[in-house]
């Protein structure tokens, strides 16, 4: 049977790579500037459900971290180039992370290898002072040993980000207990980040997983299997229900952020030619989507003759097009742009704004 390689599925776009070198650093600001400017954006909305927008602003922020650390990877470096998939994304291509991924674990041998901060600098600065040639092989070194020193698996957005279990105060004369699970990752197929909030509850007669150190590691590794960013809602929440017995899932939320629609857009949706044929290099189109699938009971499986498990009955929507599609309770669709962008599609789109959760998100340039 012939094995079918992770990169066949990706086009020359999806894996693009900059014309030139130092067009990166303007990639990395790029980047910068617009989640910068989508963290401010949830600041505002903070009293909305202040546990949710901070495990929101948390992975953002995480993401920022690994395009901070791509940035000192690849930005004095001149043989190699990250490659960014410039079609409904924006984003560096997913094999970026398992490169990451294959970074962080051979970390300490890589670091290793190199020479010590302190003899970079000072070879560095000797090399200025009596040589009018950029060091760019000690440049290069000095950005790889702070690269590497920077990988810590805690502050990073990986393929995927475990989260925090928290409890959430309920009745003690509740049967369950209620938790919040939430996690990010990076999908193959979008190449785009995604941030996860499930709220499950657990029978007051099983140990309490936040003391169970073996039990929680067991969801977290079923959820990082069962983890599939292109599936809908119901499935993925489906198996994480009929995987543990004991475990009951209420809600999930997945968050899409993006795409981005800006200079970097090669593809053909309506967004980027909105963008590139009136508006100039510094403006934008950033599209996030949420969506939720709820439980609204439980019933018991397997056959009248025998006892089966408990078992939640999900909600779709069906009189929503969207929510069937998606095979989900609630869409909601966002958008974030500069003023001037905002305010042509008021004026020349209205079909795409009136169909957000909110008005759009302005920026201020």
């Amino acid at each position: 049977m012939k094995t079918i390689d992770v990169l066949d599925q990706f086009t020359e776009l999806d894996r693009s790579i900059l014309k030139y070198h130092d067009q990166y650093v303007d990639y990395f600001d790029y980047l910068r500037k617009i989640f910068g400017a989508l963290i401010n954006s949830f600041n505002e909305r903070a009293s909305e459900d202040p546990q949710e927008i901070v495990i929101i602003k948390t992975f953002i922020q995480r993401f920022l971290n690994t395009v901070e650390a791509f940035r000192m990877k690849y930005v004095f470096d001149e043989e190699n180039a990250m490659s960014i998939d410039l079609t409904d994304s924006s984003f560096p291509n997913h094999m970026e992370f398992r490169k990451l991924l294959h970074d962080i674990e051979n970390r300490d041998q890589m670091l290793a290898s190199l020479p010590s901060a302190e003899t970079l600098k000072q070879a560095l600065l000797d090399k200025l002072f009596t040589n009018n040639k950029k060091p760019s092989k000690l440049m290069m070194q000095l950005a790889k040993r702070t690269y590497l020193s920077q990988l810590n698996t805690n502050r990073l957005f990986i393929p995927f980000t475990p989260g925090e279990l928290v409890s959430v105060s309920r009745d003690d004369k509740e049967e369950t207990r209620r938790y919040l699970y939430s996690w990010g990752s990076y999908d193959s197929v979008t190449n785009r980040p995604f941030v996860y909030i499930m709220i499950f509850d657990q029978p007051q007669s099983e140990p309490a997983l936040y003391s169970d150190k073996a039990k929680l590691d067991e969801l977290v590794s079923a959820i990082w299997k069962i983890k599939r960013d292109t599936s809908p809602l119901k499935v993925i929440v489906t198996e994480i229900d009929e995987k543990f017995p004991h475990i009951y899932p209420k809600v999930l939320k997945r968050i899409d952020l993006g795409p981005l629609y800006g200079k970097y857009s090669k593809d053909d949706s309506a967004l980027t030619r909105i963008i590139k044929t009136y508006f100039d290099e510094d403006d934008f189109i950033f599209v996030f989507t949420t969506e939720v699938i709820f439980s609204v009971g439980s019933k018991k499986s397997g056959s009248i003759f025998s006892q089966g498990e408990m078992r939640q009955i999900f909600f779709v929507d069906e009189s929503n097009k969207d929510c069937m599609e998606r095979n989900v309770s609630q869409v909601h669709k966002y958008m974030m742009a500069p003023h001037d962008v905002v305010q042509h599609m008021r004026d020349y789109h209205k079909e795409m704004v009136e169909g957000l959760a909110m008005p759009p998100i302005t920026v201020t340039q």
